[in-house]
């Protein structure tokens, strides 16, 4: 598969640094893509909108767990 430079960087800020890790997480997208159709609900548009919305769960996770951290 060949990804755009905005695809790689994504998933390079997710943690997906090889070609392999890069290919796995592509099938996560088709398989949950492929499920979600099958049960009715509308599929992601593109690969890139699937990994710019686990970007921005990751980045407000983290920032909850921050959050969390310095109140303890």
């Amino acid at each position: 598969m060949n990804f755009t430079s905005k695809q790689k960087n994504l998933m390079v800020t997710l943690g997906f640094v090889s070609d392999r890790e890069m290919s796995i997480c592509y099938e996560g997208f088709c398989e949950a893509d492929c499920e979600m159709r099958a049960n009715g609900i509308p599929g992601y548009s593109s690969f890139t909108q699937y990994l710019e919305g686990k970007v921005k769960f990751a980045t407000l996770f983290a920032k909850y767990k921050n959050q969390q951290a310095l109140e303890a």
